[in-house]
């Protein structure tokens, strides 16, 4: 049986592979997806090989995945053929995914399975938010409108935060960070930036912030709004460090703490507050979503043909703006 299979040859150079399936396992289980989600940030910097990534090529490509379980090994008892299952770890842009049973995660009855496509890469934004413990009433920001920051906004907002800031160059995301629930959207480059926050936070400052661009220079605007003692997460992956920090007067003094944000940090069985598996997270957000206090639908840009691999990864490293959520689109796939 043959697997179709997104594969980075090289650097900017991916191909729609045929690859083998391996025998099942008895602790397994395969799904065939339906829809998988590109994180553009991770997945950029891989493709043109910054620094911080993985540095390996002819590898599957992808770690986010949704499907339905057509076979599962003998010694799975907690998942049934037909089930709909988050596929995380193991997951990624394929047709098929298998994986240890333990990697995956059941997607209740009523959520979309294009809005369950996002909830690994959005449960990075919710780690960011959690990690900052905000409280009903503090001040909360997001730097970097993708779909990390989209998510971050929307716990932050869940968690009770105002005024809720969002902050990016890009005004349809801004648009879409204000249909989503931020109170208060601004340009980094924005004339007197600072004096308005303070402004709208009663001159102390943001005291939650969860900084998703990776961008050296974005922390140094991070830091400058942040309340005394402020928690910022750093949930984009600063891959190379351009831009000088004064950490004296930006972190020392005000007592700021800064968090690190990378899935790594989160523990590997029990959650405790502020730090959440992987697993408890990405049913927090199924279950935000299946009730409407979570929303998906307005950062969902398109559904693409994975056999349309080469050019959608060029215009997610060429572009600018390239779209901010892009989904393959299994089912399109023809198999032999």
């Amino acid at each position: 049986m043959k697997n179709k299979c997104i594969v980075l040859v090289g650097p900017e150079e991916l191909e729609l592979r045929d690859v083998e399936l391996k025998p099942l396992k008895p602790d397994e289980i395969r799904v065939k997806n339906e829809y998988s989600c590109i994180s553009a940030g991770t997945e950029r910097a891989n493709i043109v090989d910054m620094p911080n990534t993985v540095h390996k090529f002819n590898r599957a490509f992808g770690y986010n995945s949704v499907g339905i379980i057509i076979d599962k090994g003998e010694e799975v008892k907690d998942f049934e053929i037909g089930e709909r299952v988050l596929c995380f770890f193991a997951g990624g842009h394929r047709l098929y995914t298998t994986g240890k049973a333990k990697n995956f995660c059941k997607v209740p009855d009523g959520v979309d399975p294009k809005d369950a496509a996002f909830v690994i890469v959005g449960g990075f934004g919710l780690e960011g938010a959690r990690m900052t413990r905000c409280e009903i009433g503090e001040s909360a920001m997001v730097v970097g409108c993708g779909l990390l920051g989209l998510f971050a906004l929307q716990s932050f907002r869940n968690m009770g935060a105002v005024p809720l800031v969002a902050i990016d160059f890009n005004e349809d995301r801004l648009r879409i960070a204000r249909e989503l629930g931020a109170d208060y959207t601004f340009r980094p480059d924005e004339e007197n930036l600072k004096e308005k926050v303070l402004e709208i936070t009663d001159g102390r400052g943001i005291n939650a912030a969860v900084e998703v661009t990776g961008s050296a220079k974005a922390l140094v605007t991070t830091l400058e709004l942040m309340a005394r003692h402020g928690r910022v997460a750093l949930t984009g992956c600063t891959r190379i460090s351009d831009e000088p920090i004064d950490f004296y007067q930006l972190v020392h003094r005000p007592g700021i703490q800064l968090l690190g944000g990378h899935t790594s940090a989160r523990p590997a069985t029990d959650s405790y507050p502020g730090y959440w598996t992987a697993h408890d997270d990405h049913r927090t957000l199924l279950n935000l979503i299946k009730t409407g206090r979570m929303k998906v639908a307005p950062m969902r840009s398109e559904c693409v043909n994975p056999e349309d691999v080469s050019a959608v990864y060029e215009r997610l490293v060429k572009m600018k703006n390239p779209p901010l959520g892009v989904l393959f689109d299994w089912s399109l796939i023809k198999e032999d």
